[in-house]
C-alpha cells in the first residue's frame, strides 16, 4: 500500500487504542520537578547530560524550534534510562511501528503554540496522548481555506495529528497541558483509517484561534 499524503488523511484521528490514563498521570506527576520539555529518546552518541541534547528547556521557547526539528525526527531513536521500563514506553510500543523522538511536553496555562506547519505523514506519523488537558486546551488546524478546532480530552486516547496542515494550540484553562508525543516511522497505524476517508472521527468545537 502506498503511503498517503496529508491531503489524503483526516486532520485528526482517534486511534482504537485505549490506555490507562491514571497510570499516565501518576508517572507524569512524578516528573513534575523536571522542566517542561523532556526527550525520552535521544540521538545515539550524543551526551544525554548536555541540556540541548536532552531536549529539556522552557516549553515556551522549545515550541518555537519544534517545527524546525521535523527533518531530524528519525535521529532520535535511542531510549533514555528515564524512559525505559515506564508506562510511557509501554504505551508507545503498543503501536507496531518503531517510534522516534518520544517526549513528554508540558505547557503552562495561558500560553499557546503559534501557528506553524511540520512534516507530511509520508515522512513520519505524529501521535499524541493527552495526559492532562483542560477543556480549554484547543488544537486548531487550517485545512485549505477552513479552520478546524478540536479538544482532545485526557481520557487514555491516542490521536494522529495531521501536522502538515498549519496548526496551533491554545492553553486557556487554569491547568497545564501535558502530552506524550512521538512519531511513528511508517503508516501501519493509519491502516485503521479507510482509504479515501478524510473526515475526522473527533468532533470539532466552536473555538476560533485568536
Amino acid at each position: 500500500m502506498n503511503a498517503r499524503t496529508h491531503d489524503q488523511l483526516p486532520t485528526v484521528h482517534r486511534f482504537a487504542h485505549k490506555f490507562n490514563i491514571r497510570r499516565l498521570q501518576q508517572q507524569a506527576i512524578q516528573l513534575a520537578h523536571e522542566p517542561g520539555f523532556i526527550n525520552f529518546t535521544q540521538q545515539p552518541g550524543v551526551d544525554p547530560t548536555h541540556e540541548d541534547s536532552r531536549g529539556i528547556g522552557n516549553p515556551n521557547t522549545a515550541i518555537a524550534t519544534e517545527s524546525n526539528l521535523g527533518v531530524q525526527e528519525h535521529l532520535y531513536t535511542q531510549p533514555t534510562a528515564q524512559y525505559r521500563n515506564t508506562y510511557f514506553h509501554e504505551v508507545v510500543t503498543q503501536f507496531q511501528s518503531p517510534a522516534v523522538r518520544v517526549r513528554l511536553v508540558r505547557h503552562h496555562p495561558g500560553t499557546h503554540i503559534r501557528p506553524h506547519t511540520d512534516f507530511d505523514p509520508t515522512y513520519a506519523v505524529r501521535v499524541i496522548v493527552p495526559i492532562f488537558a483542560d477543556t480549554q486546551v484547543i488544537n486548531h488546524f487550517w485545512r485549505n481555506t477552513h479552520q478546524e478546532s478540536y479538544h482532545l480530552p485526557a481520557d487514555g486516547s491516542a490521536y494522529f495529528l495531521n501536522i502538515r496542515w498549519r496548526h496551533a494550540v491554545t492553553i486557556a484553562g487554569p491547568t497545564p497541558r501535558i502530552v506524550l508525543m512521538f512519531s511513528l516511522q511508517d503508516q501501519q497505524a493509519l491502516a485503521e483509517i479507510p482509504q479515501g476517508h478524510t473526515a475526522s472521527n473527533v468532533p470539532q468545537v466552536d473555538a476560533q484561534y485568536t
